[in-house]
């Protein structure tokens, strides 16, 4: 059986997977977007955002631009504010070679938050009431930009 913390993790993951994949700047396929959510006190809670993704095109600064993306979505349709925001790293591009289509770079990306217990709270609640009211947040949006930008 699904707990509230199931729940919000299986909503957060989707919710910032539809992000990296409906950035129209974003030259980064994402392969894989896990959440962790560790640490919970009386007071904070602790999130962790991990991304794995490949490069199919040239530009390595995207990756920042993406990340950015995700931290501002946080904060403007989540209320995890920038302030809640207390590391992103980025591992070093590593290269693999694959027999269809020569070499292929992979770059990790970690976003960590510390947050108040009650926002945890209640963004728990919410996915546990209606998973797509997270998860359909940022659909909208992204597809006037996209269909904006020709």
């Amino acid at each position: 059986m699904k707990t509230n913390r199931d729940f919000l993790i299986e909503a957060l993951t989707i919710y910032a997977d539809n992000i990296m994949r409906n950035s129209f700047f974003f030259f980064w396929n994402s392969l894989r977007v896990n959440v962790f959510i560790t640490d919970i006190s009386e007071l904070k809670v602790r999130i962790e955002f991990v991304f794995i993704q490949s490069k199919d095109k040239y530009l390595r600064s995207c990756r920042r631009l993406a990340m950015n993306r995700i931290i501002e979505k946080l904060n403007e349709q989540l209320g995890i504010k920038k302030k809640y925001k207390i590391d992103v790293e980025f591992k070093e591009v590593r290269t693999s070679k694959d027999s269809w289509s020569g070499n292929i770079e992979y770059g990790d990306c970690y976003i960590r938050y510390l947050i108040p217990r009650d926002l945890y709270n209640k963004l728990e609640v919410l996915a546990k009431i209606n998973k797509e009211s997270i998860t359909e947040l940022n659909k909208t949006n992204e597809i006037l930009i996209r269909n904006t930008v020709v």
